[in-house]
């Protein structure tokens, strides 16, 4: 079975014209297998950003096009157990190079147990659970490092420049100014970075919820 972070939908073994059974967990999910293969269907997920970007399986062979405000499908077959590379085969702005992934083929058993496996994250601060679960940290780094966003090492407290209504505006990192960025990505950009590559988040996390992922953000000094 074939499994990374692309939203997809699970069909039930034998019959690929079977009603897909809808899984709410992130992954190219199941997909039928027969004698000799494994097939999926990916849903490609196309609201993540406004740009243009295509979902590249070199191994393979497939390529597909994801255009935004378009319901993208692919199918694939995986033939061969093992960790395959993704890539984006458009370059869709100054971080296309960091748009990489993998896909893991997998027995059906192998498959059934990892789908319903938790990962362990008692030890973990609730805060980095919850950027790992909303995909946070594929645009933001803890280490300093610059990707599609500003890195969270240390920017509480730091003194930026952002652009509101077409203006530069200089601005000290609070509290507050997260919250509303998670909220309003788009109100305040970091000057030196793209407006309209975040999604709102007001909707799917909740007050409580940025409050532990700020508390985290404050340790990472």
């Amino acid at each position: 079975m074939g499994r990374s972070n692309v939203n997809s939908a699970l069909t039930k073994s034998g019959d690929l014209h079977e009603q897909p059974i809808v899984s709410e967990k992130t992954a190219i999910q199941g997909l039928s297998r027969t004698k000799t293969a494994l097939y999926g269907l990916a849903n490609l997920p196309t609201s993540i950003v406004g740009l243009p970007i295509a979902l590249y399986i070199p191994a393979f062979r497939v390529k597909q096009d994801v255009t935004p405000g378009v319901d993208n499908m692919m199918w694939f077959t995986g033939q061969l157990n093992g960790t395959y590379d993704i890539l984006c085969a458009e370059y869709c702005g100054q971080m296309h190079s960091y748009m990489l992934t993998t896909i893991t083929v997998m027995d059906r058993s192998d498959y059934d147990i990892w789908l319903v496996t938790e990962p362990d994250t008692s030890n973990e601060p609730p805060g980095l659970t919850l950027l790992k679960k909303n995909a946070c940290l594929s645009c933001h780094t803890q280490d300093g490092s610059k990707l599609v966003g500003p890195s969270f090492k240390g920017i509480v407290g730091m003194k930026e420049t952002v652009i509101i209504d077409g203006k530069d505006t200089e601005i000290i990192v609070d509290r507050d100014y997260i919250s509303e960025s998670i909220k309003h990505p788009n109100a305040a950009i970091v000057k030196g970075y793209q407006s309209g590559l975040m999604i709102s988040y007001e909707l799917t996390i909740s007050d409580e919820e940025i409050d532990h992922i700020i508390d985290y953000i404050e340790t990472l000094k």
